[in-house]
């Protein structure tokens, strides 16, 4: 959350999630070699362009899942 400048604050047993202004317009995540990191990330390509070391891990739960992500209308570039 702090490489996007947002944060997350409990308040009364809730979470709260702070979002702050992305200064920037490419970021690099990790996955874990765990689909829901990557997928998670994805929405983050509506403000910013994203890069996920190991895209190939969403074959786990979801093959089709970047297929999909392009037909939604994203550009998605295996590199």
């Amino acid at each position: 959350l702090r490489k996007v400048n947002t944060s997350l604050e409990e308040h009364d047993g809730f979470w709260v999630l702070k979002p702050g202004e992305i200064n920037a317009n490419y970021f690099s995540f990790h996955s874990y070699d765990d689909h829901r990191m990557a997928m998670s990330f994805a929405p983050l390509a509506t403000l910013a362009s994203i890069a996920i070391d190991t895209p190939e891990v969403v074959d786990k739960s979801y093959p089709g899942y970047w297929s999909d992500y392009e037909k939604a209308g994203f550009s998605v570039k295996r590199i």
